[in-house]
């Protein structure tokens, strides 16, 4: 996804609707859960990888999709 974002995508951030053109970021209304599970899964894909040490802190900050969560490697 590009950061140069044009008036449809600031117009949905200002409203605080998710945007992006992958799930769960290209659903129409922000779903919590999904964007939880997603990370997650993410995350969790870093135990396929040999000798790779990494914990995951998803104790999230931030408000909406400008949460995060710190991920150590």
């Amino acid at each position: 996804m590009s950061l140069n974002f044009g008036n449809e995508e600031l117009n949905r951030i200002i409203e605080t609707k998710p945007v992006g053109d992958f799930y769960p970021y290209n659903l129409k209304e922000y779903n919590h859960r999904a964007v939880n599970d997603y990370i997650s899964k993410a995350v969790g894909s870093l135990a396929m990888i040999k000798n790779i040490k990494y914990e995951g802190d998803f104790e999230s900050y931030g408000s909406g999709y400008a949460s995060c969560v710190d991920v150590f490697l």
